[in-house]
């Protein structure tokens, strides 16, 4: 009796073409390096937000530092006897202001400290806050952030409406600031007692800011009921 013959079973090949291996390979290759580079990117990504965070930070700490030396300038004048470093005192002692690295100390430095002081009455904690004192700050070393720049042209007509509404109160203090200033100084006293050119000046620096706020008032749109 004849045995059946067994049907061979092929084997299935199990090996791909080589094209379609390399085509494999390399796209194992181009997925580990993707996931490399998605690594990469994140990691330093993470890093740039942490220095930017501490730059900032650092930008508030040094706005409180000039606001602290800035009481510190005022607290000298308070024993001057006309309660103030005027230009002509300054350059009496212009060869005393300079710093521990001999670099020089301008008038228009201590100005700006003291209107850092001036207009900050407590410690600033918003680092908002802080960034919009940037150009005075950066101005201490020399650099004018002020003026056409890549990417500062936007942010400040973007932000126009808030310098707006930040400067007219800061220009108020101002106001009073130079206000105590002229009375303490002994030279000018009470602005009851000013000189009829003195007055007159003053009235004419008011009436031309006041033409301006009442421009601008009258072009705001009435507040509805």
């Amino acid at each position: 009796m004849k045995k059946k013959a067994a049907k061979s079973k092929a084997k299935p090949d199990a090996t791909l073409p080589s094209a379609d291996v390399e085509i494999g390979h390399r796209r194992e290759i181009e997925r580990s390096e993707a996931l490399t580079l998605h690594k990469v990117i994140c990691h330093r990504i993470g890093t740039v937000r942490d220095k930017i965070g501490r730059h900032v930070e650092g930008m508030r700490d040094d706005l409180n530092e000039c606001r602290a030396i800035g009481n510190l300038i005022l607290k000298e004048e308070e024993k001057l006897p006309g309660k103030q470093i005027t230009f002509d005192f300054f350059k009496q002692q212009e060869s005393t202001w300079v710093d521990p690295q001999g670099r020089p100390i301008t008038f228009e430095n201590l100005k700006h400290f003291k209107k850092i002081a001036g207009q900050e009455t407590g410690p600033v904690d918003d680092v908002i806050r802080a960034l919009s004192w940037r150009n005075e700050l950066l101005g201490f070393i020399g650099v004018n952030a002020s003026g056409e720049a890549p990417g500062r042209d936007p942010v400040q007509q973007q932000n126009a409406f808030v310098l707006l509404t930040r400067d007219i109160p800061k220009m108020a203090k101002l106001i009073e600031m130079h206000v105590k200033a002229i009375e303490a100084d002994e030279h000018y006293g009470p602005l009851e007692n000013l000189e009829p050119d003195e007055t007159t000046m003053i009235r004419v620096k008011i009436q031309s800011a006041r033409k301006v706020l009442d421009d601008l008032e009258k072009r705001l749109p009435l507040a509805k009921a």
